[in-house]
């Protein structure tokens, strides 16, 4: 895909460029520690939408509740502060890559924003719309350049799925389909 990185960070706002190895528009990602425990049905994951006539990716959580307006802004600080001791693997480390996501798209798009969190789930998304994330990342994240470098997990990456949660959201006004998942 034109990187050499370990990190998922890196691999998920790059999914775009699977379109040449064959990917179809509209897909579902789920990491390698997902399964489908029964029957699944395209329209938990994907419906028409009459505005662009056409198929596109709802956004799936299990719990609507976490997709609240948040002091985005005074969270971040307060995590930020002790940036120095934080580990990208551990939990305040993936805190502040959901919050440095939230803050991207609150400084580039109308206020206010419903912050749609990180839901551990299978994941539909459309390749159009995932180019749209790589450029708004590429041309708006301060620390763009080295975050669509890095060779593994740090302190400046931003958290895909709640950054292409909230993006679809706000932006493109997608629909939330609840599927609860274990």
């Amino acid at each position: 895909l034109g990187f050499d990185s370990a990190s998922s960070v890196v691999f998920q706002l790059n999914l775009h460029k699977m379109e040449k190895f064959g990917l179809s528009e509209n897909f579902i990602l789920m990491d390698d520690d997902y399964f489908f425990g029964k029957p699944i049905k395209k329209t938990q994951f994907f419906y028409y939408d009459e505005t662009q006539k056409k198929v596109v990716p709802s956004i799936v959580t299990d719990d609507f509740t976490e997709m609240v307006e948040k002091d985005i802004d005074n969270e971040y600080k307060k995590i930020y502060r002790n940036i120095r001791i934080i580990k990208p693997h551990f939990f305040e480390g993936w805190k502040l890559s959901q919050l440095s996501s939230f803050k991207l798209l609150m400084e580039n798009y109308e206020s206010p924003l419903v912050n749609a969190g990180f839901s551990h789930n299978a994941i539909p998304l459309n390749i159009r719309d995932l180019k749209e994330i790589y450029d708004l990342v590429k041309n708006k994240y301060p620390y763009a350049n080295k975050l669509l470098n890095e060779k593994e997990r740090s302190n400046i990456d931003l958290q895909p799925q709640s950054l292409f949660n909230s993006y679809m959201l706000n932006v493109k006004k997608r629909k939330v389909n609840t599927i609860p998942s274990v």
